[in-house]
């Protein structure tokens, strides 16, 4: 894994959060792309993101429990996405 070059974030409703990550392909895997390893480097990739994550401290900044998290790639042009599902907001505003 290697720190992206940008990240941007975007609120797609009030439950749900998508992360763009743009510049995070190391060589190697620009090389498995290149040979044609998509799906396996998916399925390698999906649950090494997934332990990455440090959901307690996303949830401590967005004051949310993050209930679902789905991770994607594009990979030709270098692209990760994760999509958060929130709780849904309480009637008090948190």
């Amino acid at each position: 894994e290697k720190t992206p070059e940008q990240t941007k974030l975007v609120w797609l409703n009030d439950r749900m959060i998508l992360v763009e990550r743009s510049g995070i392909l190391i060589q190697l895997e620009k090389e498995l792309i290149g040979i044609g390893v998509i799906e396996e480097l998916k399925m390698a990739k999906r649950p090494l993101e997934r332990k990455m994550l440090d959901i307690s401290s996303i949830e401590a900044i967005i004051e949310r429990k993050v209930i679902e998290t789905f991770v994607d790639w594009n990979f030709e042009k270098d692209l990760g996405y994760m999509v958060f599902i929130l709780e849904a907001p309480s009637k008090t505003g948190k």
